[in-house]
C-alpha cells in the first residue's frame, strides 16, 4: 500500500541583516546628514560617569567630560549636551549609554526625560571594538570611543518600554524565587538533621513537611527509642494534649518505623544550642546596660510579653522568678527598680511572686 508522503511546512528563510533591528541608525542619518546627527557616549561608574559627543563622522564636539551622579550633575549634562546640539546645529542625536549594573539607570532616565533618545550597549560590545585600537589601554576616554564605535555599527540597542503589569509582577516573582531556594536549604538541612538522629524517619512519607504529625513525633521525640518506649496509647494521648488531629494510621506507621529503626548517628551538639535564651531577661538586661528609665523598661516588658505564646509563660518566667529572690534577699543598696517592676512581669506571665526570707529591713529590696 502506497503511502503519501507528508511534506513538511518549512519556515520562509530570515532576511540578512546586517544590524540589529533596535540598533538601526542610518535611516535618520541619511535624512538629516551625517555631519548633523551626533551621539553622545556615556561610559557609567558608581559615583559618576563620563560622557562625549561626536558626530557621525566622528569630530568631537564636547571632550570627555565627568558628570557627578546627583541632581545638579545630571541637570548640568543635560544642559551641556542642548547647548552643543543648538552650537554645532545637530538636528537629530541619540545617547547611548554602557550598561553597567544598574548604575546606568540615573543617567538613562535623565537624558529620556530631557527629551533625548536612549540606547544601551552591552560591556561586551564595548569591549569588541575597543581591543582594536586600544589593545591593553582600557580607561574610561578609550571606552567612550569604544561605545561611540559601537553605536555607529548598530550595537546602541533601544529598549521598550515595559508592560507596567510586567513591571509590578518581576519583583514579585524574584521575591517567590528567593524564597523557594532558601526553603529548600533549610528543608534539606532538616533532612540530614533528621536522618542524623533518626535514621529512615523521614521515608515513612511522601513529603515530611507536610505532615503535622510528622513534624511533632520528630520535635517531641529525641530517638526512636522513646518513641517505642510511650507506645500508641502515649502517643494518642500526648497527640491530644498538643491539640493536633489524631490519625492512627500514621501513628501505627511511626511505630513500625521506630521498632526496626537503625542505631542513631552520635551528633555534636554545639553549646549554642543547648539551650535557649530567654526573651524577657535579655531585654532587662539590655535596659539596666543602657540606662532605660522604669516606666519604658516596663513598657517594653509589657509588649514583649504580649508577643510571646502562652505556653513558653512558664519558661520565660523560670529566670525572672530566680532573679526577683536574688534582688529581694539583698540588703543595702541594690537594683530596686527589679524589685519593682519583675512582679508586674511576672504577673502578667501568669505566675506569682516569689516570697522571700524575713531580713529584718522595712524593705526587702
Amino acid at each position: 500500500m502506497a503511502r503519501t508522503a507528508r511534506t513538511k511546512s518549512r519556515r520562509r528563510p530570515r532576511p540578512h541583516a546586517i544590524h540589529k533591528p533596535n540598533g538601526v541608525l542610518h535611516p535618520r542619518v541619511q535624512a538629516v546628514g551625517p555631519e548633523h546627527f551626533a551621539i553622545l557616549s556615556v561610559d557609567c561608574a558608581k559615583a559618576r560617569s563620563k560622557i562625549m559627543l561626536a558626530d557621525f563622522y566622528g569630530r568631537t564636539l564636547i571632550p570627555p567630560t565627568v558628570v557627578e551622579h546627583n541632581q545638579a550633575g545630571l541637570e548640568g549634562a543635560a544642559r551641556l549636551l542642548h547647548e552643543a546640539l543648538q552650537r554645532y546645529h545637530i538636528k537629530d542625536h541619540i545617547v547611548a549609554v554602557e550598561r553597567t549594573g544598574c548604575y546606568h539607570g540615573p543617567l538613562q532616565r535623565a537624558f529620556a526625560q530631557a527629551g533625548s533618545e536612549v540606547r544601551i550597549v552591552h560591556p561586551f560590545a564595548t569591549k569588541q571594538f575597543r581591543l582594536p585600537a586600544d589593545p591593553g589601554n582600557k580607561t574610561d576616554d578609550t571606552d567612550l570611543s569604544a561605545i561611540f564605535r559601537a553605536a555607529v555599527n548598530g550595537f546602541g540597542l533601544l529598549e521598550h518600554e515595559p508592560d507596567p503589569l510586567f513591571v509590578r509582577l518581576q519583583p514579585l516573582a524574584r521575591r517567590r524565587r528567593d524564597l523557594v531556594r532558601k526553603k529548600v536549604t533549610v528543608q534539606q538541612q532538616m533532612h540530614e538533621h533528621l536522618q542524623s538522629f533518626m535514621p529512615g524517619y523521614a521515608h515513612c512519607f511522601d513529603d515530611v513537611f507536610e505532615s503535622e504529625i510528622a513534624l511533632w513525633a520528630a520535635r517531641s521525640f529525641d530517638s526512636a527509642a522513646a518513641i517505642v518506649a510511650i507506645g500508641l496509647p502515649g502517643l494518642v494521648g500526648q497527640l491530644r494534649q498538643a491539640g493536633l488531629r489524631m490519625h492512627t494510621p500514621t501513628l501505627e506507621k511511626i511505630l513500625a518505623w521506630a521498632r526496626q529503626a537503625p542505631t542513631p548517628q552520635m551528633t555534636y551538639r554545639h553549646p549554642c544550642s543547648q539551650q535557649r535564651d530567654h526573651v524577657i531577661q535579655k531585654l532587662i538586661k539590655f535596659s539596666l546596660e543602657h540606662n532605660i528609665d522604669s516606666g519604658q523598661l516596663l513598657r517594653n516588658l509589657d509588649a514583649a510579653a504580649a508577643q510571646i505564646p502562652r505556653s513558653a509563660y512558664r519558661e520565660e518566667a523560670a529566670p525572672l522568678a530566680e532573679e526577683l529572690a536574688r534582688v529581694q534577699q539583698q540588703r543595702g543598696a541594690g537594683p530596686h527598680r527589679l524589685g519593682e517592676i519583675l512582679p508586674a512581669v511576672l504577673a502578667k506571665l501568669g505566675v506569682g511572686t516569689v516570697n522571700s526570707s524575713v531580713s529584718g529591713e522595712s524593705d526587702p529590696t
